[in-house]
This record gives C-alpha cells, structure tokens and sequence, in this order.
C-alpha cells in the first residue's frame, strides 16, 4: 500500500463507488475496466483506485504504480507498442508551400 492519506483514500473510495454504480446503471455506455499485455506478455497493466498497476507475471510482484499522483481515476488503457512514425514538419510544409 502507498503512504496516502486517509482523508484522500476515503475521497478515492467515494469516488470508486460512484464509478461502479454509473457502470452497472449505464453498462451500454461506459467501458468495462480492462487488462493490458505488453508485447511479450511478461507485464500487465490494469487501473485501480490508486493508479495503474503494472505486474510482473514472472514474480507476481507490483512493478510501478502509474499515476498515483494524479487526481484522475484511470477506468481503461491501452498501450502503443509499435514503432512511432516520425513526420518531419519543416519538410512536410516545405512541400506544401511548392505545391
């Protein structure tokens, strides 16, 4: 458990509360809360109350905690692991200034 305090955990809590009972009363609109693998499926990643977890399946030991700071409540992720296409903007508005 993180050092946090009691009057923030009962906050988080309340809040919880009120996100599951939006969830069950409009099911069709709000995202159930999900589980995510990293690509070599040695990690997941899941939101909770006090950030998102990261789990190493190999240990079964908690990793990091992601956003613990935040005021946010994470309900879903989803993780980018390709490879990011890089775009040049200076070249791409050279380019449309001659056409």
């Amino acid at each position: 458990m993180t050092n946090m305090e009691k009057h923030e955990y009962d906050k988080k809590l309340t809040t919880e509360r009120e996100i599951e009972r939006l969830i069950d009363k409009y099911s069709d609109v709000f995202p159930a809360l999900n589980i995510q693998f990293d690509e070599t499926n040695n990690y997941i990643f899941y939101p909770t109350l006090i950030g998102i977890k990261l789990i190493d399946l190999h240990t079964n030991r908690l990793v990091k905690i992601l956003g613990k700071k935040e005021p946010e409540r994470f309900l879903t992720i989803s993780l980018f692991q390709g490879k990011a296409l890089r775009v040049n903007i200076c070249n791409l508005l050279f380019r449309t200034i001659l056409d």
